[in-house]
């Protein structure tokens, strides 16, 4: 990754930050809809097929991560 990588995605970061909640988690749902594919990909590329337990932690911390964001999402619905 080039450092003008790194600027645009802390730039996008901080425009998407500036948004509404709603819209700010709408965005990011939609973000990881349409980077899904290219998501597994990079955690492929960053966690060799080797270390499967390193591999393990990673899906359980993004699962809890889903589960968080599902959770902020219900009680913005209550």
């Amino acid at each position: 990754m080039e450092h003008g990588d790194k600027d645009s995605i802390r730039l996008q970061g901080r425009k998407i930050a500036e948004l509404p909640h709603r819209e700010r988690f709408s965005v990011l749902k939609q973000i990881a809809h349409n980077d899904e594919e290219q998501g597994l990909k990079d955690i492929l590329r960053r966690f060799p097929l080797y270390d499967i337990e390193q591999l393990k932690a990673a899906i359980r911390q993004m699962e809890g991560n889903i589960k968080r964001l599902q959770m902020t999402q219900s009680e913005e619905h209550q």
